[in-house]
């Protein structure tokens, strides 16, 4: 439904209504086709950045527009040399399900990889571990096996390279996704003092012990 609603405003009104103003003011008309594409589709990407950002021209924000901008000439392209909106249409829907569908194997194959780490992750607690400053062991303790198993499944829900550690720009994306939105300088100043070791990269460890130092909640971190 989407598809439709989008590209009977971008491509069937905003698009002729652009080219159409263009050439009232006496544009030539090889001109005014092609700047009104791109002019409606820098409209279509403006409309995909999110309203309510602390910056709207982050490099997020500058990606998505530049990738939903060319996407959106793509559709004007089809529709000008088609003047058929079906086409547009038809190909809208179609990539938007080949995104969502690819979007939910990403998903669902990356919450398998943080349930199978997780898993693998749980032991009994050891006093032994406590008494050696084991943060996992330490944390139990104090918060709860079920506390614990929560903070390593978000861990790795966020781990999507896979190794074993968050870069800065996992841990960003992540968060986004979580609806903790971080401006880049922000987001730095949280990672580096995540990184307590600095080694470029947060551990299981370091992620625990930030998150269970700030009240036991994800949101207060």
């Amino acid at each position: 439904f989407r598809c439709l609603v989008e590209e009977t405003l971008f491509r069937g009104q905003l698009l002729p209504g652009i080219s159409g103003w263009l050439l009232e003011h006496d544009l030539a008309e090889d001109l005014a086709s092609p700047l009104a594409l791109c002019l409606s589709s820098l409209a279509f990407g403006l409309v995909h950045l999110n309203p309510f950002a602390d910056k709207l021209l982050t490099s997020d924000a500058l990606v998505t527009l530049t990738l939903m901008t060319v996407t959106g000439a793509w559709f004007a392209y089809l529709y000008l040399a088609t003047g058929d909106l079906t086409v547009p249409i038809v190909a809208h829907a179609l990539f938007d399900g080949s995104t969502f569908f690819s979007t939910h194997v990403l998903v669902t194959s990356q919450i398998q990889y943080a349930r199978a780490s997780t898993a693998a992750l749980q032991r009994p607690l050891s006093i032994a571990g406590i008494f050696q400053q084991d943060p996992i062991s330490k944390w139990t303790l104090l918060k709860g096996q079920a506390f614990v198993q929560d903070v390593e499944y978000v861990f790795y829900l966020l781990d999507t390279a896979r190794n074993g550690v968050l870069s800065e720009s996992e841990m960003r994306i992540g968060l986004n996704a979580y609806g903790l939105e971080l401006d880049e300088e922000s987001a730095k100043r949280l990672f580096y003092s995540m990184d307590s070791n600095a080694s470029g990269a947060i551990e299981l460890e370091e992620f625990l012990n930030f998150i269970c130092e700030r009240g036991g909640r994800i949101e207060d971190a």
